[in-house]
């Protein structure tokens, strides 16, 4: 992950904000189960993993009054 901000002034300030910079595919999570009986009978691997985040990025301004 990566992130920066600017101060321009005292009441201004600019920010960015990138996640999963270099786009790397990883499981946030997994379990074993059966195949079959979440109706995917095609699939023999009794493996279930949840993809992780992609890339996104994020960039903005803040004001304080």
């Amino acid at each position: 992950n990566l992130h920066g901000r600017y101060k321009v002034t005292k009441n201004f300030e600019l920010f960015g904000r990138v996640d999963n910079v270099f786009d790397s595919e990883y499981e946030s999570f997994g379990l074993y189960g059966e195949p079959g009986e979440a109706g995917l009978e095609q699939y023999e691997d009794p493996r279930f993993v949840g993809a992780g985040a992609p890339r996104a990025g994020w960039i903005g301004f803040k004001i304080t009054l």
